[in-house]
């Protein structure tokens, strides 16, 4: 895994040419790079966050340019949050916890993942998920399910971290 300056110079080339988009603005005061990236410490699962200084807010027609950049929800990302409860990259994270050796963040992501999925199932079967509230609420016997669910869910539980997941 890349981590420190490999990582972030692999990240520095779409923040100049965001930053530098932004460069010729009239009321922008700079383009400061930050979190892991700009402080030299990013990884694989690092995001680029940059952050626009104005001399005022943004108002009248720049305002306007900028909402109508955002306005638009696009078709595709509308499609991939709507298949998972939440965001695009849930089901895939947990190896970021792996990879940093972060054990508490991966048993919180396996349970997020739990929940999610007993969510949607429950859904799929038109039938209302009880919520963590009930622990014992179980997938099992629903029409549309994987196999053995419930069983694999606490296997996972049990399992070295790699298999687990």
């Amino acid at each position: 895994m890349s981590t420190g300056p490999v990582a972030t110079a692999a990240r520095l080339p779409t923040a100049r040419l965001v930053g530098g988009r932004y460069a010729g603005t009239p009321g922008v005061l700079g383009v400061l790079c930050g979190g892991s990236v700009g402080r030299g410490h990013a990884d694989p699962w690092s995001d680029l966050e940059l952050v626009v200084l104005w001399d005022a807010p943004p108002d009248g027609p720049e305002l306007t340019r900028l909402r109508r950049r955002v306005a638009r929800y696009p078709d595709g990302v509308a499609a991939a949050v709507a298949r998972r409860p939440g965001d695009t990259q849930f089901f895939r994270r947990w190896r970021r916890y792996l990879e940093r050796g972060n054990r508490h963040g991966l048993a919180a992501h396996f349970a997020e993942v739990a929940r999610a999925l007993e969510q949607v199932l429950a859904a799929l079967n038109r039938r209302w998920w009880p919520g963590p509230r009930w622990p014992s609420w179980s997938p099992d016997g629903l029409g549309i399910a994987p196999p053995e669910v419930a069983a694999r869910r606490a296997a996972a539980a049990t399992e070295p971290r790699e298999r687990a997941a």
